[in-house]
């Protein structure tokens, strides 16, 4: 499974709109948890994202801009249990469905 950094994907790439289902997960978890991340990504295009290192607004907007573009049925945010970070990823992705109104699904996955 190839993954992707979210924040320097193309928001109207080729990949996004083949798959319409997106896996946006904390980079770590391709260390920890190799295996639950290829399980979840089937079917998803998976793009990763460290909150340590990207800033709130910069992810937001990200997904925003994709929402705003691809008519997406799905995007499953993947993190870990009882990082201060990788809570903001969900709070990020949960402001890019505020401002975008996709009408798509979103799912929030806690290990």
């Amino acid at each position: 499974m190839e993954s992707f950094s979210l924040t320097s994907f193309n928001s109207a790439s080729r990949l996004i709109r083949a798959h319409r289902r997106l896996l946006i997960f904390s980079s770590c978890l391709e260390v920890e948890r190799p295996g639950l991340v290829r399980a979840e990504a089937e079917g998803y295009l998976p793009l990763k994202v460290c909150m340590e290192e990207s800033m709130f607004n910069v992810v937001a907007l990200k997904v925003a801009s994709i929402l705003a573009r691809v008519p997406l049925r799905e995007v499953k945010v993947l993190t870990v249990d009882g990082s201060p970070h990788c809570i903001q990823l969900h709070h990020a992705v949960e402001e890019a469905f505020r401002i975008a109104r996709p009408g798509c699904r979103l799912r929030h996955l806690v290990v």
